[in-house]
């Protein structure tokens, strides 16, 4: 496994003075209807779904328009302290296996630092990543199939995949991740569901061993689990039908014209609710975890009238707050309502239509009134049932249902997002606004987080550090036009605000025609993107957006010309190159931030400075410690720090003991040897530089 998290946390500590000596502080339990941090302070898991790992693609949906690192900008920039991530049976097998497969549909001239990766690889950057934003992950089986339908099958086991494979993937999933706590939850299965006497088969939820009995698969691979792991959390969801002749049908609860005379239905003690939403069974046959009841939370999914216009929704007073309060508790919400346990609905949603707006506000009030967990169906656009949160380009916010959601978000009295994490905030990585935007649960419970040094000043947050990529899509010496194509990489972790960046293109002026600049195509829309003529160069800058870490901009196809339409002598021309016919390295343009030249040359000789890279770094002396990089005699978390600093340029090889941060002696100083460093520090293993 990729563990780069140690990098990205130390450029957190880097860009808000703190940092954590704990490891695994942010794990949950629960106690009667709440979930509790570490410390017994009452949370709330608010979130979004982002399907597309459990599907044939193998990976999440939208990398093929826009960046990981934009994605999940996204999300810890609107709110979102958790992603509901739906995988696969069989995506887990190939991991077990050792077989995992290449994500198809992955666009890597925007994700450049994820080609060549598996689907686990990938998934471990997205671990990774989330974690630099402070966002937290619940991983749910949505399917046994890799299939972009397999949720519409039943049951949690197939043909290929029975329910002992489920365990053992279960099993090796939640081995591989014991220590990490950006994965707090599991959800064990998507949507159970499947009436009786269907040629599919059905779940059913009671105390037999019948193979299809989904609260005793769900008992012993929860218990299976936790032997493992005992910090995670265990999210059940319910069935479609429970049997229960004791309760009275939904109908005669709600419909005030029931006539038990002819409304009395043969099978009343069928109760059908939505797939995975029907937890009535918890009443007579509640899971038992023993000893580790309190990381059990249960999780129905409901929907409004949009999806599927349930008989409930026409009844009695229809779609009344009363009404659904006397549905949800039939099904569900009785599981609050008793403290049983908490509840997590596990997905609600649905398209911005009446009378579907009106369930969406009432299902909000009750998650908002109640501090129900929630997370909401779903990022992707793409979900032809419900649609979602982001455009077709998975970039744009339908601002409208994001506005409707934003409300049951957990957020305190300054409107600031509260993420999971005790020491990173909710969209960290973000540091122009997370101060404003967002902050996390020792901050919001009064507490303090440690600075590295009181006595030293907080180092300046790193800048994001950028390539450009040229083409020159006209190279002959004379032309009427001339057409510079470009794309601007992010080469850092740290997000850069496009609208601090310019980038200039250098040509000889010739005549005094008057002269313009056009944008004829950019990846990042029109709108964003404009160019203007300065004197002696064309300029190109941004009206908004951001560029995640490893990022890059995709396609900027820009051209200027002369009112006249004569032409120009491209060989005068200081950042004319006709070799280049495709997307290369280029400086002979510049690239600017917050005003500064930070990549390329200018005519005159001014060009960006290149790092002076010692060739003998200082000796530390034969009685040096390994991982000892400051020579304090002591190897702690500070030194880990400096290796990181080190790695990503904020201080210099002088700076530090270079062959005591070398700590596995490959050649180079980086993210590992940080990563090692801390290790040591907490006891997990024991340096030797030799």
């Amino acid at each position: 496994m990729k563990k780069k998290y140690m990098f990205l946390v130390v450029l957190l500590v880097l860009s808000i003075g703190v940092f954590s000596q704990i490891q695994g502080d942010d794990w949950l339990h629960t106690n009667g209807n709440q979930i509790l941090d570490k410390d017994n302070n009452p949370v709330w898991l608010t979130g979004i779904n982002w399907f597309g790992f459990n599907c044939t693609e193998r990976v999440a949906h939208g990398l093929y328009a826009n960046s990981l690192s934009d994605m999940l900008d996204i999300c810890a920039y609107r709110g979102f302290n958790i992603i509901r991530l739906p995988f696969s049976t069989e995506l887990l097998y190939e991991w077990m296996s050792g077989n995992p497969k290449m994500p198809q549909s992955v666009n890597y001239s925007v994700n450049p630092g994820l080609e060549g990766l598996n689907s686990l690889e990938l998934f471990d950057v997205l671990v990774d990543e989330a974690k630099a934003r402070g966002i937290k992950l619940l991983i749910d089986v949505h399917s046994a199939m890799a299939d972009n339908s397999g949720h519409v099958y039943p049951l949690w086991y197939d043909g290929s995949f029975d329910t002992s494979i489920f365990m053992k993937t279960w099993e090796w999933f939640a081995q591989r991740y014991k220590n990490e706590d950006t994965i707090i939850a599991y959800d064990l299965e998507n949507e159970p569901h499947g009436g009786e006497g269907n040629a599919a088969g059905y779940a059913k939820w009671d105390n037999s061993n019948d193979v299809n009995n989904w609260k005793k698969a769900a008992q012993d691979t929860a218990l299976k689990i936790l032997a493992i792991n005992p910090n995670v959390l265990i999210l059940v969801e319910g069935v479609e039908v429970y049997r229960d002749p004791t309760t009275p049908h939904i109908k005669q609860k709600i419909d005030p014209g029931y006539d038990p005379s002819t409304d009395y239905l043969t099978d009343i003690e069928l109760h059908h609710g939505w797939w995975g939403g029907n937890l009535m069974g918890v009443k007579d046959y509640p899971i038992n975890l023993g000893a580790h009841q309190d990381q059990l939370v249960y999780s129905p999914h409901d929907y409004g009238p949009s999806v599927y216009n349930q008989p409930w929704f026409e009844m009695g007073q229809g779609l009344s707050w009363n009404q659904m309060n006397v549905v949800w508790d039939h099904f569900w919400l009785f599981i609050h309502n008793q403290k049983t346990a908490p509840l997590l609905i596990g997905e609600w949603g649905g398209h911005m239509v009446e009378p579907n707006i009106t369930w969406l506000k009432l299902l909000r009030r009750l998650l908002i009134e109640q501090k129900i967990h929630h997370t909401f169906w779903c990022l992707n656009p793409n979900s032809g049932d419900t649609g979602g949160i982001l455009d077709y380009a998975f970039k744009g916010v339908d601002e409208v249902k994001y506005a409707l959601l934003e409300e049951a978000l957990w957020q305190d009295s300054q409107g600031r997002y509260i993420g999971l994490d005790h020491v990173v905030s909710l969209n960290a990585l973000n540091t122009a606004e997370y101060s404003k935007r967002g902050t996390n649960v020792t901050l919001y419970y009064g507490g303090t987080i440690p600075t590295a040094d009181p006595n030293q000043p907080t180092p300046a947050p790193a800048n994001p550090k950028f390539e450009l990529l040229y083409k020159c899509a006209d190279n002959k010496d004379s032309v009427a036009q001339v057409k510079p194509h470009l794309q601007l990489k992010n080469t850092s972790s740290t997000p850069a605000d496009l609208s601090d960046v310019t980038i200039r293109y250098f040509y000889t002026k010739e005549g005094d025609s008057t002269e313009s600049a056009h944008i004829d195509y950019a990846a990042l829309g029109s709108t964003v993107v404009k160019a203007s003529m300065g004197s002696g160069y064309m300029e190109i800058g941004f009206s908004s957006g951001t560029l995640g870490g490893n990022a890059n901009t995709g396609d900027i196809q820009s051209r200027f010309g002369k009112s006249d339409y004569s032409s120009y002598d491209q060989t005068n021309d200081f950042s004319f190159d006709p070799a280049h016919t495709s997307f290369s390295a280029y400086n002979k343009m510049a690239v600017y931030y917050k005003g500064e030249l930070v990549y390329g040359s200018e005519p005159g000789g001014m060009e960006t400075p290149t790092p002076i890279v010692t060739d003998v770094p200082p000796t530390p002396g034969p009685d040096f410690n390994c991982g000892d990089v400051n020579d304090d005699d002591t190897v702690n978390i500070v030194d880990s720090l400096l290796i990181a600093q080190l790695y990503v340029g904020l201080i210099q090889q002088d700076e530090v003991i270079i062959e005591a941060a070398d700590v596995n002696k490959d050649g180079s100083v980086n993210i590992v040897d940080a990563l090692l460093v801390a290790q040591s520090y907490v006891g997990i293993i024991e340096l030797d530089c030799n």
